[in-house]
């Protein structure tokens, strides 16, 4: 039988660790561990040969660019963890602040004298079939210093015609 430790490629540092009891047990059973040079009945030479020459530089590009794999691999992973660390630094930050900013602040947010002036503006350019909809929609605000003022740049359409028809009070009282 063989038996083939696989590590994963990772630490081997509990395989190594295992290894003392693994052949204990082996031993205890009466077997025999042995190399797959003698297994075989050859030499180590035989079974184990030396890379030619002439393949000698596809070992090492080999052996280069699964160094590079590996450097980038790292790479990537260091920075994706640095990138979770400052976003998660910033995170924390930025809702301390705000937190802070809450807490301090002496200052009423609610602004029943405050009403200045604002206006919609509704570009409308060939929007016959849905200026009355906007329009409405615009006019259903709560705030009372609202002025909607539709824009008709030149609509080949009856844009202008429809806005007028459905919002005449609107339109004399400056709304």
């Amino acid at each position: 039988n063989i038996i083939l430790l696989h590590d994963g490629g990772g630490d081997r540092r509990e395989t190594v660790r295992a290894l003392p009891m693994i052949i204990e047990g082996i031993r205890a059973k009466g077997l025999q561990i042995v190399s797959v040079a003698d297994l075989l009945h050859q030499k180590r030479a035989d079974i184990m040969q030396p890379i030619p020459t002439s393949e000698l530089w596809s070992a090492w590009l080999t052996l280069l660019g699964f160094w590079m794999y590996s450097a980038v691999q790292k790479f990537i992973v260091l920075v994706f963890f640095l990138g979770d660390l400052l976003m998660t630094g910033r995170l924390l930050f930025v809702g301390a602040l705000a937190i802070y900013d809450r807490l301090s602040s002496k200052r009423g947010y609610d602004s029943k004298g405050f009403n200045p002036a604002v206006a919609i503006l509704i570009p409308a350019y060939n929007e016959e079939k849905v200026i009355e909809r906007t329009i409405r929609a615009a006019l259903r605000s709560t705030y009372r210093n609202l002025r909607v003022i539709v824009i008709d740049d030149g609509s080949s359409d009856k844009t202008l015609e429809v806005a007028r028809t459905c919002f005449p009070r609107e339109e004399a009282t400056g709304r």
